[in-house]
């Protein structure tokens, strides 16, 4: 298994990991019941913070696929 297919593999539990920690929790960090906004809410921070990682990975993707050209 390559270095990227292992990152995405981590990347990928830690995110189903987290989406779960969020839905499932019944309080959020400051006491509040979690009512189903907050919990899209949450999932939706989490979801552009994976896709930020995502973008800066695929980036350096194409930059390491066009130097070895």
């Amino acid at each position: 298994m390559s270095g990227w297919q292992t990152t995405n593999f981590i990347l990928a539990i830690l995110f189903v990991g987290f989406a779960l920690f969020l839905w499932l929790r019944p309080y959020d960090g400051t006491g509040i019941s979690n009512t189903m906004y907050v919990k899209l809410t949450s999932l939706a921070v989490l979801a552009i913070f994976f896709a930020v990682i995502f973008s800066i990975e695929f980036i350096f993707y194409l930059i390491l696929k066009n130097n070895r050209k």
